[in-house]
């Protein structure tokens, strides 16, 4: 009787699916940033005005903005998944690190809106309030990706510095 070895999470650690899971985490993580930073630094035009042309392109940028990032946010959340479930070690908290991250960005939305000129002190002390938790909730995320793919290369740099035969760091 012969037996066949099983592949899968004894077999090679998913160093390619790592990989893109840093380039696609590094590309979220930093787009997050900017967002977040134009979000506080620049003020939007009213996309209600008819007449401006730039708030119509700004709105075309913004939807083609979102549709690549929920296809990359996909693939960051299938390729965290292969590499929790194949990788070990530093693969895969980093993979754990980056499903939160990916959890963090589609649970927690955080928008507000309005004219504060025209709302009560209340209600525009709490669009504020709601407004900077927006903000911090972005930027947590953001950093969260950051710090997944970080985990994730070195995670990949230990692991080819062990297939090499060099000591680690």
């Amino acid at each position: 009787m012969t037996t066949v070895p099983q592949q899968g999470v004894q077999g090679q650690p998913p160093v390619t699916p790592a990989i893109a899971l840093v380039v696609i985490a590094g590309v979220l993580g930093i787009g997050g940033l900017l967002v977040q930073l134009a979000a506080v630094l620049l003020p939007l035009a009213p996309f209600e005005d008819p007449e401006l042309a730039a708030s119509m392109v700004l709105g075309g940028l913004l939807l083609v903005g979102g549709l690549i990032s929920l296809g990359l946010g996909l693939a960051l959340l299938i390729l965290s998944i292969l590499v929790v479930v194949r990788g070990r070690g530093l693969l895969r908290r980093g993979g754990i690190v980056l499903i939160v991250a990916w959890a963090l960005g589609v649970t927690v939305n955080v928008t507000a809106g309005g004219d504060p000129a025209s709302m009560s002190d209340g209600m525009a002390g709490l669009v504020q309030v709601v407004t900077i938790l927006g903000i911090v909730m972005g930027l947590l995320r953001a950093t969260l990706l950051l710090v997944g793919a970080g985990i994730l290369v070195y995670g990949i740099t230990a692991l080819r510095r062990g297939r090499a035969g060099l000591p680690s760091r």
